[in-house]
């Protein structure tokens, strides 16, 4: 985008900045894209307190299109919550309250693309760094959640969660892995009630990200074996192989 045009989106971001915003998202990935990297050029600006004033309120909106959303199909509001974030985590993250937390866990889906997974999990990054025992105690409560639905959907969403959020929070994810009664519990609704293949495939992720930690691969071993050793035998897809690894 040419000089005069980056000018031009400036002062119109500043002149109103959501009316701006709504006009340019709708028109694809290169067009947000524009309006990220407008807002971290000081160069382009009157003066530093009016760049500030818009990211913060571009950061918001990009937030507010992904809770909006539920799902971020093509990543674009991630993207710029992600290079927002990246550029100015201490004075942005606290934008970022349970609802927002919510929706980035949301992302974490392994039905949606690898890259918009990607993204959900740099941003879930940079907040942990600024603010972890928010961080965690917001993965719990939505990990608690979604289990105690006991519905497929929110397996799915919290078997995902889990396993994407084991690498950046071991502790905290062990600890909730752990819960007296959570493993027989799943093995039970697994066998019995689940046909869904996704729901298996997600145990099966979770349970591979939680074999870094010691005292989980003895959980594992010694309550998930018989529906491992099943799995190596008789699961669909990528399962057997899975099945095998954690075994």
């Amino acid at each position: 985008t040419s000089l005069p045009v980056r000018r031009y989106f400036a002062r119109e971001l500043q002149a109103s900045t959501t009316e701006f915003f709504d006009n340019v998202y709708d028109r694809g990935d290169d067009a947000a894209n524009c309006l990220r990297s407008i807002v971290l050029d000081p160069s382009l600006w009157s003066d530093e307190s009016a760049r500030l004033h818009v990211e913060d309120e571009l950061f918001q909106l990009f937030l507010a299109k992904l809770i909006e959303t539920g799902h971020d199909h093509d990543g674009r509001a991630l993207k710029g919550i992600a290079l927002l974030l990246i550029a100015d985590t201490q004075r942005l993250y606290s934008f970022v309250d349970e609802d927002g937390f919510d929706a980035l866990l949301t992302s974490l889906d392994f039905r949606l693309p690898p890259e918009v997974r990607g993204q959900a999990t740099l941003v879930l990054s940079k907040f942990l760094e600024a603010d972890e025992a928010a961080g965690q105690q917001f993965f719990t409560n939505f990990v608690r959640a979604h289990v105690a639905k006991t519905k497929a959907d929110d397996l799915v969403l919290a078997f995902s969660a889990a396993a994407l959020f084991f690498p950046l929070a071991p502790a905290i994810t062990a600890q909730l892995f752990l819960t007296e009664g959570f493993l027989q519990s799943m093995m039970q609704l697994l066998e019995m009630q689940f046909a869904s293949q996704v729901v298996h495939d997600c145990f099966l992720a979770l349970l591979n990200a939680s074999c870094m930690d010691g005292t989980c691969r003895v959980a594992i071993a010694q309550y998930c074996s018989p529906w491992l050793s099943h799995k190596v035998s008789n699961g669909k897809g990528k399962q057997p192989s899975m099945a095998a690894t954690i075994l």
